[in-house]
């Protein structure tokens, strides 16, 4: 990457960047909703759950900036297990919200982008990181040594 190019953790005053990126990535996924919804109100609601004191203590959003712009996203929701005896502090990760710009896409950049999150997740001691990746970003994820293991069992409430 270019040294125009910087990877970190995004701040609290960043998060209208995140909102906006998750609006394109969801516009790019289904056109019509641009049509259906009003971006001002997500954004609105959008900046509303990022900045609930819940969701400020255990999701962590990582963002490529280029020259100050967010142009890739990810963000990792920290889980707390229930102590067991062989690990009193144990913690899960769960990868969501992971978007590069469309025009910047297969130029390393989700790569570093991971790479980053996997770093973060280990130096805060979690046990693992879980992720439900799209069938086209599958090759992605098992580039970075993302695999299946134990699947989980999952109990749909609704239809996305």
């Amino acid at each position: 990457m270019s040294n125009a190019k910087e990877i970190r953790q995004i701040t609290k005053d960043e998060y209208i960047q995140i909102a906006e990126l998750k609006w394109t990535m969801q516009c790019e996924e289904s056109p019509t909703i641009a049509i259906k919804n009003n971006k001002d109100e997500f954004i609105q609601k959008c900046l509303l759950m990022l900045l609930k004191p819940l969701n400020l203590e255990n999701y962590f959003h990582f963002g490529v900036f280029e020259n100050g712009t967010l142009i890739a996203i990810a963000s990792l929701c920290i889980i707390n297990k229930i102590p067991r005896p062989q690990k009193i502090i144990d913690k899960i990760g769960y990868l969501t919200n992971v978007y590069v710009l469309q025009q910047l896409r297969n130029k390393g950049i989700g790569n570093d982008l991971i790479i980053k999150i996997n770093e973060f997740a280990h130096d805060n001691d979690s046990e693992l990181i879980i992720v439900w990746p799209s069938d086209k970003s599958k090759p992605f994820y098992n580039r970075l040594d993302y695999k299946p293991e134990n699947q989980p069992l999952v109990h749909k409430i609704r239809d996305y």
